[in-house]
């Protein structure tokens, strides 16, 4: 299976987490899972720390991915058109980024939102 990881995921699986889901840590360690990590999270984890939300060194963000063995994810044309095609159930742009990108690939988006839900089942809620 293949399975985009949310920010809030991503993050807590790099600081190792006691909190994160024992399902998490088995979906991301099932050797026949292949785990990615889009462009649009670094962009959202700028974000928060440019906003002052979170304290972290994008360099080590970025060594931290490449050493955990996900793959990248890009953002290309077709993932941000199908943003306008999803409902509106949820407004916050790097969800729908996040959700667009399942959408289009397709793969299956983990996630501790209960909103992301609503959009279907390529979601897996933990």
């Amino acid at each position: 299976m293949q399975v985009l990881l949310d920010t809030s995921i991503l993050l807590m699986w790099l600081r190792d987490d006691k909190k994160l889901p024992k399902k998490v840590t088995e979906i991301i360690s099932d050797a026949d899972n292949d785990i990615f990590v889009s462009a649009a999270n670094v962009w959202e984890i700028s974000r928060k720390k440019r906003d002052g939300a979170i304290d972290i060194d994008m360099d080590d963000l970025t060594g931290a991915i490449k050493k955990s063995g996900f793959e990248m994810l890009p953002l290309s044309a077709a993932h941000t058109a199908q943003v306008d095609l999803l409902p509106e159930y949820h407004d916050d742009l790097f969800d729908r980024l996040l959700l667009a990108q399942s959408a289009v690939e397709p793969m299956r988006l983990l996630t501790r939102n209960k909103v992301m839900k609503n959009y279907g089942g390529n979601v897996i809620l933990v």
